[in-house]
Parts: C-alpha cells; sequence; structure tokens
C-alpha cells in the first residue's frame, strides 16, 4: 500500500437488526414469523459506534421475493438484514421498495457490488443492478439509507486522493461528469456534506454502483478504496442524488 494512503475500512454495519414482520409461502398462505429482533454482527461492531450511531428508526419497508415477478416466499422488512439465508431465503429475485430509498449488497455484511433501490418495484434482477460490467444475478444482504434527502444532497469530488488537486461541488444529477468540465474520467477522493449520492462508473449511470453517504466516515471517502468493498479503480463518469 503506498504511503499516506488510508487502509480500507470495513463494510458499516451500525449496529444493524433484521426486523421480518412475516413471511408468505409459495401457495400463498401466511405463515407468521418470529419477530424477536435478532442483532447481527454485534462481535464486529466498535462498542462506542453501537453506542454513538444506531440505526434510527423511521419510515423504511421493502418486500422481497425468493423468485421472480413477486412470486415465491415472501419476506417484509423495516430494518436492514445482514444476510438474507438466515432468513431461510437463498437469494432475492424480485422485490417492492415501498418507503424509503435502500442499498442491496452482492454479498452478506453488506459486501460485494452494491444496487440503489428507491421506490417502486424490481421484477427481476436487470432492474435492481442495472448495466454493470459483468452479469449479476444475487442479493444476500440490504439497508435503508437513511440520510437520503434528494433537495438537500451535496457533495464535492476531488481529483487526487485525500481531498486534494483539483475540486467541484455538486449538488444535482450529472448524467456525465466530462461534460460538465471535469476533465477526467476518475474521481481521486470525495466529501458527502449531506444527503446521498449514488456514483456510476460508466455516463449515463451505468456500471459499478457506488452508494456515497454522509453518515458513513463523516462523509469523507478519501481513496477509491473506501468507495465500496467492490472498487477496483477511482472511475467515476456520472453521479446523481438518491430519491428518498
Amino acid at each position: 500500500m503506498r504511503p499516506g494512503v488510508p487502509a480500507p475500512r470495513p463494510p458499516d454495519t451500525r449496529g444493524c437488526i433484521y426486523t421480518p414482520t412475516h413471511t408468505v409461502s409459495a401457495d400463498g398462505s401466511a405463515e407468521p414469523y418470529d419477530t424477536r429482533l435478532t442483532s447481527l454482527g454485534t462481535a464486529e461492531i466498535d462498542d462506542n459506534m453501537a453506542l454513538t450511531n444506531p440505526m434510527p428508526m423511521g419510515p423504511w419497508k421493502i418486500t422481497v421475493y425468493d423468485q421472480e415477478h413477486f412470486q415465491g416466499r415472501r419476506m417484509e422488512f423495516t430494518a436492514c438484514c445482514q444476510n438474507i439465508m438466515e432468513c431461510g431465503m437463498e437469494n432475492i429475485r424480485s422485490l417492492k421498495v415501498e418507503c424509503g430509498a435502500w442499498v442491496g449488497y452482492e454479498h452478506s455484511s453488506f459486501c460485494g457490488q452494491q444496487f440503489v433501490l428507491e421506490k417502486g418495484d424490481y421484477p427481476r434482477f436487470e432492474a435492481y443492478s442495472g448495466s454493470n460490467s459483468y452479469r449479476i444475478e444475487r442479493m444476500i444482504s440490504f439497508r435503508p439509507i437513511c440520510c437520503a434527502s434528494h433537495k438537500e444532497s451535496r457533495m464535492t469530488i476531488f481529483e487526487m486522493e485525500n481531498m486534494m488537486g483539483r475540486q467541484f461541488e455538486l449538488c444535482d444529477d450529472y448524467p456525465s461528469l466530462q461534460a460538465m468540465g471535469w476533465m477526467n474520467n476518475e474521481v481521486g477522493s470525495m466529501h458527502i456534506q449531506s444527503g446521498a449520492f449514488v456514483c456510476y462508473q460508466f455516463p449515463g449511470y451505468r456500471g459499478h454502483q457506488y452508494i456515497m453517504e454522509c453518515d458513513c466516515h463523516g462523509g469523507e471517502f478519501k481513496c477509491y478504496r473506501e468507495f465500496g468493498s467492490h472498487a477496483q479503480t477511482p472511475q467515476i463518469q456520472s453521479i446523481r442524488r438518491i430519491q428518498h
């Protein structure tokens, strides 16, 4: 690792708990679910973080299905889920976001490819995975984006790591950073002052997605390794605000 570059931070679990409200079997009959609150990953979370940055309660609701087109087993959540397999599902193949904005992850513990999930229906994996660099048919964990605020989102991108070099402030949606005057196809670092953004690898909101939130890492992402566990390069060419 080069001198002066901070080590990658571990996934931000933030003391999440999953709270499925009920399940529905393949024949459509309702099945009661064990609704006790189960703490996930507490052994991996710093005690001070768990006390000072808990998951706030809010108007979030997502319904996930283990088959495409909203078929098969169904589960509703109002908080985050670190591993859908622990709830008895092998994968999420369709979903409906009823309240709030969410981010889904390819792997458990909020790792791997990220998928922004705004209010609406997602009948197949293509609806949420978008145009990625490789085919993804897997979502195992997800959580609310607590700080999403479409009208109040503001961020600054920097040409180099550690908030250095040329900078540009953003408070709108930009399908092409180069078209607005950014002379590079890479972003070295960024500071999210308020709200939440989704950054894309290519113009037109295509490619890998990186969810950037003002309440993660203090809103500071000092190098591309902090953009997400799946980040391999600093290439970012379009950015938009996340709808709440």
